[in-house]
């Protein structure tokens, strides 16, 4: 028995995949239902446009604004916790250009393979989740930022996404709805290969697929509190509620709890939680709300419109794990749709939320399995791209935990305690 421990899109995909070479999976999670955390508000953006390290060159100056309050869209209220201090010190190290370019392109190759698998899952499995497929708008109100960003997509990063430089003028032409702010864009990009989707309805129709397959069951309501190590193989999973669960091999896809887990296996995985937030609003003008998803890079605000409600994301803030959702927070987000959607959403109905995105040091995810101990493996730290990842990092797993070569390698994030994909 292969045991799963997280039921967000990560851990679903990883047990899809398993399941599909024929293993038995127990899925496990402390919610109730499917994708109750971090894969439930967020933007739904199979973001192949957004697939570039935070960590780079910048990221350092950035930070500084951001912990003297000069940054709306990166806050810092947990400045004395010990584990961002452990998180940011490596952070820091991974600013460099060659890291920054070392990480970006296992992003970008990760986030491509995984869009190429989700969409053949989508139609093999008739999945419907609020999907578009009509790409993405990546647009800029600094002018060097947008420079910056343009200059570091070099040729491989402008076919895989098949990024097209766009204009101001161009940028509303192809999407009227942002008519409101024009005077404000300096540029963009539109990355045809992204698309978007409803993520929390997407794990719920996956979860309801796998229900009916007989290698896969479901234990929710159910806190895993340690591993059971013995002889240098994890044994059980111990829960705060119930019986210990026996396995033969363990994949820890818990997002930003996976730390916690993982030191129980004498592992020290720096996955900090970055909190966003979200805030869903009821469409009332179908011509005026906007068709494509997007993403503000300057302001750090996304939007993706499923049907008859619309989205936007916002903020990457650092609080230690608190998923409190102060007023101050969701008035920046009302505040942006009001500005750039006012009329085509009803700003009286939002439907507000806080995750945590667990976000590795160094951008991309941990995939493989601990040194020291070999049935236990590692998915997670997917940051802000969970959902653009997940399938391709389920995959990549699965494959190697049935002793199969993957059809992509080196995209794992570095660590000394990993035997990393």
């Amino acid at each position: 028995m292969i045991v799963v421990l997280g039921a967000g899109v990560v851990g679903l995909l990883t047990a899809h995949y398993l399941a599909a070479r024929g293993d038995h999976v127990a899925v496990v999670d402390r919610e109730s239902a499917p994708a109750e955390a971090c894969s439930r508000g967020n933007a739904g953006i199979v973001a192949i446009g957004h697939a570039e390290a935070w960590a780079g060159p910048d990221a350092p100056g950035r930070l500084l604004r951001a912990a003297f309050g000069r940054d709306p869209a990166i806050k810092i209220t947990s400045f004395w916790d010990l584990e961002l201090m452990r998180w940011g010190g490596r952070f820091l190290a991974n600013c460099t250009k060659a890291a920054h370019r070392r990480n970006s392109d296992r992003l970008l190759r990760l986030s491509t393979y995984s869009r190429e698998l989700l969409r053949s899952l989508e139609d093999e499995l008739a999945l419907e989740y609020g999907q578009q497929h009509a790409g993405s708008i990546y647009f800029f109100q600094d002018p060097r930022q947008f420079e910056a960003r343009l200059r570091s997509l070099d040729g491989a990063a402008r076919d895989a996404g098949a990024f097209r430089e766009l204009s101001a003028a161009a940028i509303v032409e192809l999407e009227p709805a942002l008519a409101p702010i024009a005077a404000d864009l300096a540029g963009g990009f539109l990355s045809s290969g992204d698309f978007s989707g409803d993520c929390h309805l997407f794990c719920r129709a996956l979860a309801s697929h796998l229900r009916k397959n007989n290698r896969v069951s479901f234990c929710y309501d159910t806190d895993v509190t340690r591993l059971r190590i013995e002889k240098g193989l994890v044994k059980a999973v111990e829960t705060a509620s119930g019986p210990d669960l026996d396995c033969d091999t363990v994949v820890v896809a818990l997002g930003a709890g996976t730390p916690r887990v993982l030191m129980s296996a004498g592992a020290r995985a720096p996955i900090y939680p970055v909190k966003g937030y979200s805030a869903t609003y009821p469409v009332i003008d179908a011509a005026r709300a906007p068709k494509l998803s997007g993403v503000d890079e300057t302001a750090l605000v996304g939007f993706a419109r499923y049907g008859d409600r619309l989205r936007l994301t916002a903020m990457a803030e650092f609080a230690g794990g608190d998923l409190s959702t102060p007023r101050a927070r969701l008035q920046v987000l009302d505040r942006y749709a009001a500005s750039a959607f006012a009329g085509a959403i009803d700003l009286t109905r939002a439907e507000h939320w806080a995750g945590s995105r667990p976000s590795t040091p160094q951008g991309p995810p941990y995939l493989g399995r601990l040194k020291h101990c070999p049935n236990l493996w590692v998915n997670a730290g997917h940051g802000q791209l969970g959902w653009t990842m997940a399938a391709g990092s389920g995959r990549i797993v699965a494959d190697l935990i049935g002793g199969r070569r993957p059809g992509l390698t080196d995209v794992s994030a570095e660590a000394a305690w990993l035997e990393r994909a």
